[in-house]
């Protein structure tokens, strides 16, 4: 009896154990066991946003879509959409900080998932740590939003399940099934729940330079590829760099689609330069089967780019006399706002700094002068690249090697104003714009060796309205007429001080514009009684004209003559604009003091930047062109060339005053062209 009651106890023994053990099995099952509370689902606002991309962004996600969307962004949100539903290829260039970014995240990897549009979806970025970096931001979005939570709670509440800790996925149930969750650094896969349009579902970041080809998991192949800034600045600059990822695009990730197979593409970037691939997808006529979009910060510019061009001085000044917010150049814009907009169109009215300064004013007033704080602060080439999606040429070809760096470098020394006691000849050009005068003042020796005694701008208070109708046109030639009669008058007035403090200099020669507004430069020539001041033509590459000496009543020079307007009764003096711009170009590339050389007033190199930018804004080049073979000529690098007519302007008035020009042919300079007697002379003594 003893031995039957001791298996009787071990039985009941094992037995226990065994409850114990189902009860623990059951009591793990069930909190592993999640339960999809749909309590707080709000039906019709997760219907409304459907077919909405947009709207769903503005209502899911106001903290970070707060503006309404402008047309550039729509275009974007819809390109991804017509991807996901219709597939095809889509290339968009998007102004840098435009929002390009978020909105892949979210219409891509949260909209196009939570409404079964797409059930795996590839996002390529510029390498692994942008792509874990976009990946982590995408998770937040499932892990932190309330509202998505709520209406989409089959697919956020496994996420939310796992209180941030990515192994409890691996037990997780719904309904006692595994839901089969994965929530690593590098790949998503929802959950699988029975209902959810998300069930199964594979998002997958990953960097351009990883393995692609091994994307295809299963049998199940992405639907959907969104390339988002997977190029750098360094692998833009690379020929090598760029060809990789070309075939990487084309060959590895076109073909994840599988044979006979659509899948959708969305490539989007912003141009670095003109050989990356963002400026070879977007180019419509090289690849039309990209269906390539450039997007610009500033549509249509200001018509007054002058008065731009003064408050880009401002804030300079503000910048060098210890203001780092532009105070001045705030004021000056306040005050114009309403001549300075006319006629600009940009991207996102919104899109400025609207933060007190310490002074209490506001950092920017407007995006046209956010745009334009950029420009000063970076220049036109950045901006043009990265927020208009129109990078400068950078072919190479054959130049003298000009730049902005070595004009700003040829300081020398001497103080603002200052004439040194070695000038003969003392000179300035003029350029005429509709709101500013440009000026440049230079000293000459007898051989043209140069330095730029100063420079600046004297405004012209042009009338605003049309400025092809025939009253606007009165108006801005009096205005011009006006501010040069005020800036010959302070010339005359003032002078500039000799080195030897003892005596002023005045100007010997001056040379205004005619090619603008040739009225009201020839009515002031015609009142300077003095003959100090004459109009003058340039002629070149830049104006598609040849410089030809023509006329019946002429004063000749190197590279230059005056002819005698009858009609107008003054005298026009034509100069070959290509011959005086190189002469400029290589002043500043000779050593100092060379015959021909040239350098600039002060030791502070900063302060020279927009006149050496002004000064390198044409290039002399010689491109090689199927058919015609070597071509060259002056190519415009940027708009604001007005120093650079300025300067060539007051070197051909010292050669008309009497200084002895460059008679030779110098390397890359146009040539000098020689006469049939001069050839047969040269034959004579060549036997």
């Amino acid at each position: 009896m003893q031995k039957q009651g001791l298996l009787f106890n071990d039985e009941k023994i094992d037995s226990d154990r065994t409850y114990q053990a189902d009860y623990m099995a059951d009591k793990r099952a069930k909190e592993r066991d999640i339960e999809i509370d749909r309590s707080r689902q709000d039906q019709r606002r997760r219907a409304r946003c459907k077919k909405r991309p947009d709207l769903f962004c503005r209502t899911y996600f106001p903290h970070i879509f707060y503006n309404a969307f402008t047309k550039d962004q729509k275009v974007i949100i819809d390109s991804i959409k017509q991807r996901i539903l219709y597939s095809g290829r889509a290339a968009i260039a998007a102004e840098r900080g435009g929002g390009k970014s978020s909105i892949t995240k979210i219409v891509g990897a949260v909209w196009a998932v939570v409404y079964g549009y797409v059930d795996y979806i590839v996002i390529l970025r510029a390498n692994g740590d942008e792509a874990q970096s976009t990946l982590t931001d995408i998770k937040n979005f499932y892990e932190t939003n309330e509202k998505l939570a709520d209406d989409f709670p089959e697919i956020c509440h496994p996420i939310l399940a796992l209180e941030g800790s990515a192994q409890r996925a691996n037990a997780q149930t719904v309904n006692g099934q595994r839901t089969k969750l994965k929530w690593a650094s590098r790949e998503i896969n929802f959950a699988k729940v029975e209902g959810s349009s998300a069930s199964g579902t594979v998002v997958v970041c990953r960097g351009v330079d990883s393995a692609i080809r091994g994307l295809v998991k299963e049998e199940k192949r992405p639907k959907l590829v969104i390339s988002d800034d997977v190029e750098t600045r360094a692998s833009a600059e690379s020929v090598v760099d760029t060809q990789r990822r070309k075939k990487t695009i084309e060959q590895d990730v076109m073909g994840l689609a599988g044979p006979g197979k659509e899948m959708a593409i969305v490539f989007l970037g912003t141009i670095i330069n003109r050989r990356c691939l963002t400026f070879q997808y977007t180019d419509r006529k090289k690849n039309p089967q990209w269906n390539g979009i450039r997007q610009r910060w500033i549509k249509k510019f200001p018509k007054n780019s002058e008065m731009w061009d003064r408050y880009i001085e401002v804030r300079r000044d503000d910048f060098y006399n210890g203001d780092p917010t532009g105070r001045s150049s705030l004021g000056y814009y306040r005050k114009n706002r309403k001549a300075m907009d006319l006629g600009s169109l940009v991207s996102n009215k919104k899109r400025f700094i609207d933060k007190a300064a310490q002074d209490g004013s506001r950092l920017e007033i407007s995006s046209l002068q956010s745009a334009y704080n950029i420009i000063a602060d970076g220049g036109w080439d950045n901006f043009n690249t990265e927020y208009q999606n129109a990078p400068p040429e950078d072919e190479q070809f054959e130049t003298l090697g000009i730049s902005k760096r070595i004009i700003m470098s040829r300081t020398c020394g001497m103080a603002r104003g200052l004439v040194p006691f070695w000038v003969e000849y003392l000179t300035a050009g003029i350029d005429i714009g509709r709101r500013l005068l440009h000026y440049t003042v230079v000293g000459w020796t007898a051989g043209m060796v140069g330095q730029v005694i100063d420079y600046g701008t004297e405004p012209v208070f042009s009338p605003d309205g049309d400025h092809k109708s025939e009253d606007v046109q009165r108006g801005i030639a009096d205005a011009v007429l006006l501010a040069l009669l005020q800036w010959r008058d302070s010339a005359r007035d003032n002078g500039w001080p000799a080195e030897d403090g003892n005596s002023i200099r005045h100007l010997d020669k001056v040379c205004i514009d005619a090619g603008y507004m040739d009225a009201a430069t020839y009515a002031f020539t015609r009142s300077d009684t003095t003959r100090t001041c004459v109009a003058v033509k340039g002629y070149g590459s830049a104006q598609k004209t040849k410089f030809r000496m023509v006329g019946k009543q002429i004063k000749r020079g190197s590279h230059w003559f005056g002819s005698w307007q009858s009609n107008d009764k003054v005298w026009l003096y034509h100069v070959d604009s290509d011959f005086w711009k190189q002469f400029i170009h290589s002043g500043f590339l000779l050593d100092p003091g060379q015959p021909g050389s040239i350098v600039v007033f002060g030791s502070d190199r900063i302060v020279h930047s927009e006149f050496a930018k002004q000064i390198c804004a044409e290039q002399w080049v010689k491109e090689f062109k199927s058919g015609k073979g070597f071509i060259d000529g002056f190519r415009q690098n940027y708009r604001n060339n007005h120093f650079l007519d300025s300067t060539q302007y007051a070197a051909a008035a010292a050669a008309i005053a009497g200084a002895r020009s460059l008679t030779v042919d110098a390397p890359g300079q146009p040539k000098r062209k020689i006469s049939l007697r001069e050839k047969q002379k040269e034959m004579r003594n060549k036997r």
